[in-house]
């Protein structure tokens, strides 16, 4: 027990370190909370428009359609398990009575691009199909 309460320390102090460091390399360096939380709204923006072009491709397959939504479900139910994980409920306090920051430092936003990124390019796969990698693996309305 005693092991896993330091792992999860380890781990928690590793993701402040690198959410509250200026590192050059990072594409939101100078940016502030308000514009990285912006700059998701974008691929948020954009994921509902490719939910809804799919929804529309595939009206008429309830099943599919079925399939799909809870599918985006268990995606929604992952996004906020992992932010939990990552930033647990009373996180944003610690950051703000520690480095006297914005809730987050951009951190939770940032993590939300990454994983809004990883959701659209799956989304892309209704509309375009696979990619040259799975070409011989058709999928639902394109084979």
């Amino acid at each position: 027990m005693k092991k896993l309460r330091y792992t999860i320390i380890a781990l928690f102090l590793t993701i402040l370190v690198s959410c509250s460091q200026k590192n050059e390399t990072d594409s939101y360096a100078g940016l502030d909370y308000e514009e990285i939380c912006e700059e998701f709204d974008k691929y948020a923006f954009e994921q509902k428009a490719l939910l809804d072009q799919i929804r529309a491709k595939y009206k008429g397959d309830k099943h599919f359609i079925n399939s799909f939504n809870q599918e985006q479900i268990s995606w929604i139910q992952y996004q906020d398990k992992r932010l939990r994980a990552l930033y647990p409920k009373d996180w944003d306090t610690y950051y703000r009575k520690n480095y006297g920051e914005p809730a987050f430092n951009g951190c939770k936003c940032k993590e939300l691009i990454r994983l809004s990124k990883i959701r659209n390019e799956d989304l892309k796969i209704y509309l375009e199909g696979p990619d040259a990698g799975q070409k011989d693996c058709p999928i639902q309305g394109n084979n």
